[in-house]
C-alpha cells in the first residue's frame, strides 16, 4: 500500500477531556508519525504512514473517541509528507477562534 500524508482539523469538544492522548494512542496502533497539538478551539493533526492505516486512524478517531470528547467536525486534508520520524504532541497554540470550547 502506498504511503500518504493527511492534516486533519477536529472542532468540537476537544480539549481538557484527553483527545490528544487518545489521538496519539491510535497513530502509534498504526504506525502512523506526524503530531497532535490545540490550537485555539480545535486540534490539529498530521499523520504520514500507509494510507490504509491513516483511515483506519480516522475511523477511530471518529467512532472511538474519549466519551467526554463530541466531535463537531472534522475536516482532512492531503499534505506534503514532512518524513517524520515518530508521533508526538506537541506544545499547544494560543490562536483564539469563535468556536473554541474548553470544560
Amino acid at each position: 500500500m502506498a504511503g500518504g500524508c493527511k492534516r486533519i482539523l477536529v472542532r468540537g469538544v476537544v480539549q481538557g477531556v484527553g483527545f490528544r492522548p487518545f489521538i496519539y494512542r491510535i497513530a502509534k496502533k498504526y504506525g502512523l508519525h506526524g503530531y497532535v497539538r490545540n490550537t485555539g478551539g480545535r486540534v490539529e493533526i498530521v499523520v504520514e504512514g500507509n494510507m490504509s492505516n491513516i483511515d483506519r486512524f480516522l475511523y477511530d478517531l471518529n467512532f472511538k473517541n474519549p466519551p467526554r470528547s463530541k466531535i463537531d467536525t472534522v475536516e482532512v486534508n492531503g499534505s506534503i509528507n514532512s518524513n517524520y520520524r515518530d508521533f508526538s504532541i506537541l506544545d499547544s497554540r494560543s490562536e483564539t477562534t469563535p468556536d473554541s470550547i474548553m470544560i
